[in-house]
């Protein structure tokens, strides 16, 4: 029998499963009305992220090997990739306007310079992260 188990962004969980009477039954025993929903159109419950560990607990009786997909970790895996060190040495986003890389670079270079009290290794670093950043990433 196929079983999807859903976890939306919110934390709700949607259940797509077969007809079986007596799990129905006991998700309505369990599960107040107010925290599940069936939805007659996409043909799933909704449960509540308050009442989900009791759903999933009843669902896993019923079909041990339930197929379980989490669509926060599904965007999360599609992210893109991670951002330049340079961008991060200057704390900008690495598609960021010329300007905003300049004037990220002149504010931590007042901070970090050597005869400021800064050290040189962050100073240097901050040399080579504005380079790259002019040099176009």
């Amino acid at each position: 029998m196929f079983v999807e188990i859903i976890h939306t962004y919110s934390g709700d969980v949607l259940i797509k499963m077969p007809y079986v009477q007596a799990l129905i039954n006991e998700l309505k025993d369990e599960i107040p009305w107010q925290y599940r929903q069936w939805d007659r159109v996409e043909k799933v419950w909704r449960i509540d992220k308050y009442y989900k560990d009791e759903a999933l607990e009843i669902i896993e009786n019923y079909f041990p090997d339930a197929e379980t997909i989490d669509l926060a970790r599904a965007a999360m895996a599609r992210r893109t990739p991670e951002t330049p060190s340079w961008a991060k040495a200057l704390y900008v986003q690495p598609d960021a306007p010329r300007e905003v890389m300049e004037a990220a670079y002149r504010a931590l270079s007042k901070k970090h310079h050597p005869d400021l009290g800064g050290s040189e290794a962050m100073m240097k670093q901050l040399n080579d992260a504005i380079e790259q950043a002019r040099a176009g990433g």
